[in-house]
Protein backbone atom coordinates (compact mmCIF):
# COMPACT_ATOMS: atom_id res chain seq x y z
CA UNK A 1 0.00 0.00 0.00
CA UNK A 2 1.56 3.39 -0.67
CA UNK A 3 2.28 5.51 1.88
CA UNK A 4 1.76 9.33 1.69
CA UNK A 5 2.81 12.17 4.15
CA UNK A 6 2.12 11.69 7.60
CA UNK A 7 1.69 8.34 6.79
CA UNK A 8 -1.90 8.40 6.06
CA UNK A 9 -2.87 4.98 3.64
CA UNK A 10 -3.92 6.56 0.42
CA UNK A 11 -7.50 4.40 0.82
CA UNK A 12 -8.10 6.76 4.32
CA UNK A 13 -7.55 9.51 2.30
CA UNK A 14 -9.99 9.00 0.07
CA UNK A 15 -12.58 7.85 2.46
CA UNK A 16 -11.48 11.28 4.71
CA UNK A 17 -12.49 13.61 0.98
CA UNK A 18 -15.82 11.01 0.53
CA UNK A 19 -17.43 11.76 3.53
CA UNK A 20 -16.67 15.63 3.50
CA UNK A 21 -18.18 16.02 0.32
CA UNK A 22 -22.17 16.23 1.21
CA UNK A 23 -21.43 18.58 3.74
CA UNK A 24 -19.10 20.77 1.06
CA UNK A 25 -22.63 20.19 -1.52
CA UNK A 26 -25.01 21.20 1.46
CA UNK A 27 -23.26 24.42 2.19
CA UNK A 28 -23.08 25.64 -1.33
CA UNK A 29 -26.61 25.30 -1.69
CA UNK A 30 -27.83 26.46 1.73
CA UNK A 31 -25.49 29.43 0.91
CA UNK A 32 -26.99 29.79 -2.73
CA UNK A 33 -30.20 29.69 -1.18
CA UNK A 34 -29.69 32.66 0.91
CA UNK A 35 -28.69 34.37 -2.04
CA UNK A 36 -31.47 33.57 -4.29
CA UNK A 37 -34.78 34.07 -2.60
CA UNK A 38 -33.36 37.95 -1.85
CA UNK A 39 -32.15 38.23 -5.31
CA UNK A 40 -36.05 36.48 -6.47
CA UNK A 41 -37.91 39.14 -4.05
CA UNK A 42 -35.53 41.94 -5.90
CA UNK A 43 -36.63 40.64 -9.11
CA UNK A 44 -40.06 40.41 -8.78
CA UNK A 45 -40.29 43.60 -7.46
CA UNK A 46 -38.45 44.96 -10.42
CA UNK A 47 -41.31 43.65 -12.27
CA UNK A 48 -39.27 40.23 -14.07
CA UNK A 49 -39.77 36.90 -13.13
CA UNK A 50 -37.84 35.27 -9.89
CA UNK A 51 -37.14 32.77 -11.95
CA UNK A 52 -34.03 34.69 -13.42
CA UNK A 53 -32.69 34.55 -9.97
CA UNK A 54 -31.52 30.87 -10.87
CA UNK A 55 -28.68 32.65 -12.34
CA UNK A 56 -27.02 32.41 -8.71
CA UNK A 57 -26.29 29.03 -9.15
CA UNK A 58 -23.96 29.79 -12.44
CA UNK A 59 -20.36 29.29 -10.99
CA UNK A 60 -18.01 31.77 -11.38
CA UNK A 61 -20.33 34.70 -12.86
CA UNK A 62 -23.66 34.14 -12.10
CA UNK A 63 -24.29 37.07 -9.99
CA UNK A 64 -22.05 39.25 -12.31
CA UNK A 65 -25.23 38.12 -15.06
CA UNK A 66 -27.46 39.00 -12.81
CA UNK A 67 -26.16 42.60 -11.89
CA UNK A 68 -25.67 43.22 -15.56
CA UNK A 69 -28.94 41.85 -16.53
CA UNK A 70 -30.56 44.52 -14.11
CA UNK A 71 -28.60 47.50 -14.52
CA UNK A 72 -28.94 47.08 -18.28
CA UNK A 73 -32.70 46.24 -19.47
CA UNK A 74 -35.75 48.35 -19.02
CA UNK A 75 -37.78 47.61 -16.28
CA UNK A 76 -41.16 46.70 -16.78
CA UNK A 77 -42.56 48.36 -13.56
CA UNK A 78 -41.33 51.89 -15.02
Amino acid sequence: MFQVCFNIPVKQINIITDMFLIPDIASVILVGLLIVIPVGIIYKRAGFSPVWALLVFLPGFGLFLICLHLALSPWPNE
